[in-house]
């Protein structure tokens, strides 16, 4: 009985602490204020600066095409890449497919 006790017990701190803590942010340094998904990537943006810039993170999965005929497959590593926007109206041209907004969230 008193094995049950103790396992009740610490259940409920455990749960206790675990409601207590803050969560934890997906990216470091600028909270994202919006994503978007685009074909082969996603696109985040953080809120826009005072300067009217804004960092933009892209992340797209990796991949691998399967081999045929003794041919071996090949793999693409996932990539995540941020920038910085200087402003609406100075998109890169590049990386290709990015959306030509700011991503509000």
């Amino acid at each position: 009985m008193n094995l049950i006790r103790i396992a009740l017990i610490g259940a409920v701190m455990a749960a206790g602490v675990s409601i207590g803590m803050p969560a934890a942010q997906a990216v470091p340094g600028d909270p994202m204020a919006g994503c978007e998904t685009q074909v082969f990537a996603n696109y985040c943006d953080g809120p826009i600066r005072e300067d009217g810039s804004w960092r933009r993170c892209l992340m797209a999965r990796g991949s691998f095409s399967g081999g045929f005929d003794d041919v071996p497959g090949v793999y693409v590593p996932p990539v995540q890449n941020c920038y910085i926007i200087p402003s609406a109206d100075q998109i890169p041209p590049t990386p290709l497919g990015q959306p030509d907004h700011h991503i509000d969230g």
